[in-house]
């Protein structure tokens, strides 16, 4: 009795002290030198530690640990999840300005909105901005005989050629 309430002392200590950082918790005795201990297994994560404090420690005093080694384990787990979900987020958000500076470039205020008929700007090749099939079919049906690239010619003129 006496041994499970001084491990269970030991475990909420050494987990207070790994979660606020001060030393001020050590205790006097074999306590503070398990304390210490315990710290070190937290902040370096061998096996070898572990198993001299399942020697040293008895009963449930080695459940204990083993639990809040496995506790550690899965905080680990989920901060690499959650760093790989914020990186997919800055990475979309990258790709989203990329995507709006391209669509932006092609009227600019010295040469508003030259004729596209060669579509040879570098990010609508990387974006692939030319039309499917069916849809150029669906352009030459709606305004006669034009193909789209005339048709989209004969919309963007600018005015001093017009």
């Amino acid at each position: 009795m006496l041994t499970n309430f001084f491990g269970s002392l030991c475990l909420s200590g050494s987990l207070a002290l790994w979660l606020s950082g001060s030393l001020s918790l050590c205790l006097s005795g074999s306590l503070a030198l398990w304390l210490s201990v315990t710290l070190s297994l937290w902040l370096s994560g061998s096996l070898s530690l572990s198993v001299t404090l399942s020697l040293w420690l008895s009963g449930s005093l080695s459940l204990s640990l083993s639990l809040s080694l496995s506790l550690s384990l899965s905080l680990s787990l989920s901060f690499c999840l959650s760093f790989f979900a914020v990186l997919s987020i800055f990475t979309a958000i990258f790709f989203e300005i990329i995507r709006l500076l391209c669509s932006c470039a092609l009227c600019t205020a010295a040469d508003p909105c030259h004729p596209l008929s060669s579509l040879s700007h570098p990010c609508l090749s990387l974006l692939s901005f030319s039309l499917p099939h069916s849809s150029q079919k669906i352009v030459k049906r709606q305004h006669g005989k034009k193909g789209w690239d005339e048709w989209i010619s004969d919309r963007f003129t600018p005015v001093a050629e017009a």
